[in-house]
């Protein structure tokens, strides 16, 4: 690399008084080369005529040069790093193995060196089984505002056998009971909880008194029950969840509409209405008269369809003559309605108003200078005049508009579904002040009422204010959390806590709230602290929801509690399980607690940041606590004293070892006793060694005859048929029997119940041997049907007054296959879902149809059936 320099007959040390600038001049040359030419241009910024002339550098001057023109740049320590290499990911894990244990076992499997033998486990089976407790139960509260499903009882001992949840057990025989009496059934889930499932729900307006007797209370392994249980709750009376008009009306005989929670009779809330005006002026019972069925639909369709069973909850009426202009009408519904479900009426008054129509008048402008929110807008952007009134269209024309100063481009719109509106279309220029004019005296209203003024003298304004505080609710959890992160960093906040359910109350505190005072509280142990949390702790049982293998927690949050606390189902049961795990570890409820968090997931993960956080915090707490010990023993199993097998467990491991023993050796009779005709046996299980061992206990069987009567363990099922192209193909006769024509298409419809929250769900549905299924979405398929043959759930039905968890059709996954047809889905909220598909009879005959089953596949002692039925296909 050669280098010239061009610079004047100085010496490069002189100091300069005039700012320079250089110019290199930089050439390629060999690296052979060895000798250096820099050739230094130094040119006055200044004019000057000077011829530089050329002149060698020395090594130093060549250094010094650049130490002038920079500085020398330093290395840092962090400068020099390795290149940065990803670390691997972690394998996922494999999926648990299940392994199947031969029965009998060999003989050079069992260990002969156990510490006990069977008939010390039989004895220590035996052993005292210590008082009856009733560990929860559902609901807790005395007055439910909200539809109840089940009524639930939750003992700390079994109260029946395992074989004994099948049986039609008189619950009265251990004195339980709930009065008064209303259809429905008493079924145990598992052998400690008990629930009472209404065939509907639990009328409301009434009151009921759920009793436990003492005397007649014993477990199935003697424990009896030392403090009776009396425990009186009410259902809500009737209230009012929507009532129109409520606003301005357009017509002097209007019609009133209030939807109710709960059945009503029109006539009897009728008799309860007081009118009254402004001027307190009272319009009679007289006055006022109901609106014809057909009518009310029509006016209120959607209110009336919109929920399953609506049709008997509303009143509707009119007025027989012209109320006054301009006036306001209250609605008012004294203390005493009653309702149509029970016998307790209304503690307290509801009212609401409506007014009558106006003059008409300008209420709104836009753009509009009095209102600080919209004073102005961009050019071309189109106007708005609003009315109090409804306009007739047929009097608006565009001349009735006169804009000065003129601009181009002028429209004038008026919609139906927007009627009180005209919008004016516009090429606006910027940096004008335009004028409105409007002829009043042509312009009208619905009523023939004419615009009195060119302009009012004072605009409306309407703008939203924004609040800046949250909601008590909202607030008390914000501190609550605060709390909550203190106590993880080991302060003691357990005042502080106390102080704040001083001022909240339980009304006024979230589940999550009570769940991080609760880690708060137990920061320090005290009467005022263990009484509190007794409290809460009572409140939480009676919002349980569990199945014999999950729980979760009822909780509702409204808007602002969604958007500020950023809440959802999963995190409220991760907050409370991990708030459990402080106060009772023991509690059946954490186990279920757990397996309910985690069939939450989806491919590893939960829906959010937040509830992965709190879900893996939860059962962090959970692992550590129950799985502390590192699995080191050996499980034995008898079937009396029929030994079954063992198997070694030794650290942790996902893998299921299964011992499947056969019915004949369930029935026969016991190695033991095999003179004595006893068929009751005792399944005994012992753990030798130390770690935590899981086990289930399940039973598969063929029933003996193929006419299966409907059953409901967590599942109602029914199934319809009906004709696709002619009603005549499918009858149902009175013994029951359907009857196909051959050859013709039949639509099956399966509507499925769920009162409780379900997990990975199977619905299943046989079809008879003379039929097979249909997917018309199929190319070539010749069916004449050009809708799909699965249709998607109903979303107009429900359950309980409540709409199911699905937008877009319940199923995630459909299979139609030669015998059946199914359909799957991850997670089912409590409703009622519709699913239905298309077969042909092709077959002439007589058939069994077996019953559709759904289940929850990883815990199929939650299932459900309808009956077996009997099909003609001819």
């Amino acid at each position: 690399m050669r280098i010239r320099q061009l610079i004047p007959d100085q010496t490069v040390n002189d100091e300069q008084s005039e700012p320079h600038e250089f110019q290199f001049n930089i050439t390629e040359t060999n690296e052979t080369d060895e000798q250096i030419t820099i050739d230094a241009e130094k040119i006055s910024l200044n004019d000057d005529d000077s011829q530089p002339h050329q002149q060698n550098l020395t090594a130093d001057q060549l250094q010094q040069l650049f130490t002038r023109a920079s500085s020398e740049l330093v290395a840092e320590s962090m400068d020099d790093q390795e290149f940065f290499k990803r670390e691997e990911t972690i394998e996922a894990p494999k999926t648990s193995k299940r392994i199947q244990t031969p029965f009998p076992p060999p003989s050079e499997d069992r260990k002969q060196d156990l510490d006990l033998d069977i008939e010390q486990l039989k004895q220590l089976a035996k052993q005292e089984a210590g008082p009856l407790i009733i560990e929860r139960y559902s609901p807790s509260e005395t007055q439910i505002n909200y539809p109840l499903a089940t009524v639930t009882i939750t003992f700390n001992q079994p109260m029946i056998a395992v074989s004994s949840l099948d049986d039609q057990i008189n619950i009265e025989d251990l004195g339980i009971s709930l009065t008064p009496t209303i259809e429905g059934r008493w079924r145990w889930s598992g052998t400690k909880t008990v629930q009472f499932e209404p065939k509907h729900r639990l009328p409301f307006s009434t009151k009921y008194i759920l009793k436990v007797d003492k005397q007649h209370c014993v477990s199935a392994i003697g424990g009896k029950l030392e403090d009776e249980l009396l425990f009186e709750f009410s259902t809500t009376t009737p209230n009012v969840l929507q009532f129109l008009p409520d606003e301005t009306v357009s017509t002097l005989k209007p019609i009133c509409f209030l939807l109710f929670d709960q059945k009503i009779d029109g006539n009897t809330v009728l008799q309860h209405l007081r009118v009254m005006n402004s001027d307190k002026n009272e319009i009679t019972n007289n006055e006022v008269e109901l609106v014809d069925e057909v009518t009310a639909k029509k006016e209120f369709k959607s209110y009336i369809d919109g929920i399953e069973g609506n049709d008997e909850k509303y009143v509707a009426f009119t007025f027989k003559n012209d109320l006054l202009k301009a006036t306001q009408y209250m609605i008012q519904l004294p203390a005493g309605c009653p309702s149509s479900e029970g016998p307790l009426v209304t503690a307290s008054e509801w009212s609401a108003n409506f007014q009558t129509y106006e003059s008409l008048k300008i209420i709104d402008l836009y753009p509009n200078k009095k209102n600080e929110y919209q004073p102005s807008c961009s050019p071309g952007y189109s106007w708005s005049v609003t009315f109090n009134n409804s306009l007739d269209h047929s009097t608006i024309n565009k001349s009735l508009f006169k804009i000065e100063p003129e601009v181009s481009g002028l429209g004038i719109e008026h919609v139906e579904y927007n009627d009180r509106q005209i919008t004016i279309h516009n090429n606006s220029k910027p940096n004008t002040i335009y004028t409105l004019v409007m002829q009043s005296g042509i312009l009208k209203d619905i009523h023939g009422q004419t615009l009195e003024h060119d302009h009012p003298e004072q605009s409306i304004q309407f703008h939203l204010p924004y609040s800046k505080h949250w909601c008590e609710t909202t607030r008390f959890s914000l501190i609550s959390y605060a709390l909550y992160v203190r106590a993880k960093h080991l302060q003691i906040v357990a005042n502080e806590a106390l102080e704040l359910f001083a001022r909240s109350g339980l009304n006024k505190l979230s589940l999550e709230a009570l769940g991080w005072l609760f880690i708060s509280l137990s920061t320090e142990k005290n009467d005022n602290t263990d009484q509190l949390i007794e409290t809460i702790y009572k409140h939480l049982k009676g919002k349980v929801n569990e199945t014999s293998e999950t729980a979760n927690f009822i909780t509702s949050y409204g808007d602002d509690g969604q958007s500020v606390m950023l809440h959802s189902d999963q995190r409220t049961d991760a907050i409370l399980l991990e708030a459990l795990l402080y106060i009772d570890p023991d509690s059946t409820i954490c186990t279920k607690l757990c397996k309910g968090l985690q069939a939450h997931r989806v491919k590893g993960a939960w829906k959010s940041t937040q509830e992965n956080c709190f879900v893996l915090i939860a059962l962090q707490k959970y692992f550590h606590m129950k799985e502390k010990d590192t699995p080191d023993f050996i499980a034995n199993v008898w079937l009396d004293n029929d030994y079954c097998g063992q198997h070694q467990y030794k650290d942790r491991t996902t893998d299921t070892h299964t011992i499947n023993i056969p019915m004949k050796v369930i029935l026969s009779p016991s190695s033991s006793n095999a003179e004595i005709n006893d068929q009751n046996k005792n399944l005994i299980m012992q753990k030798d060694g130390i770690g935590r061992l899981y086990y289930r206990i399940a039973l598969n069987y063929i029933p003996s005859s193929l006419q299966l009567d409907a059953v409901n363990y967590g599942f109602k099922i029914e199934r319809t048929y009906m004709a696709v192209d002619d009603p005549s193909h499918i009858q149902k006769q009175s013994d029951g029997i359907w009857k196909f024509k051959l050859g013709e298409k039949v639509k099956v419809i399966l509507t499925m119940t769920v009162t409780q929250r379900r997990y990975h769900i199977a619905l299943v549905d046989y079809l008879p041997a003379g039929c097979e299924p249909l997917n018309t979405q199929l190319k070539g398929t010749l069916t004449g049907d050009t809708e799909s043959s699965v249709t998607r759930s109903n979303r107009n039905n429900c359950y309980f007054g409540c709409r199911p968890h699905s937008t877009l059709g319940w199923t995630e996954h459909e299979n139609l296959r030669d015998e059946r047809a199914e359909a799957f889905r991850s997670l089912l909220w409590p409703g009622v879902y519709e699913w239905s598909y298309i077969m042909r009879a092709t077959c002439a005959g007589t058939f069994i149809v077996p019953p559709a089953k759904a289940e929850e596949m990883y815990s199929p002692e939650n299932f459900g059936r309808c009956a077996s039925e009997k099909a003609i296909i001819n």
